[in-house]
């Protein structure tokens, strides 16, 4: 019964806004590092890898 409610959630967890799937990440957060670091994750998630080599933020 369990795993039927816990597949139920999981699957209701699909159709949540991506906002909402953030607010809870980042309330998951155990310090001040640990909310900066994820602050830093969701906002280079949508991010090109090979921006910043293009922009010349990284060293050569």
């Amino acid at each position: 019964m369990f795993t039927l409610l816990h597949l139920t959630q999981s699957f209701l967890d699909f159709f949540r806004p991506q906002r909402d799937l953030d607010e809870s990440y980042l309330a998951q957060s155990s310090d001040l590092c640990d909310l900066e670091r994820r602050i830093r994750a969701i906002e280079d998630r949508g991010r090109d890898p090979a921006s910043g080599i293009t922009l010349g933020l990284y060293a050569r």
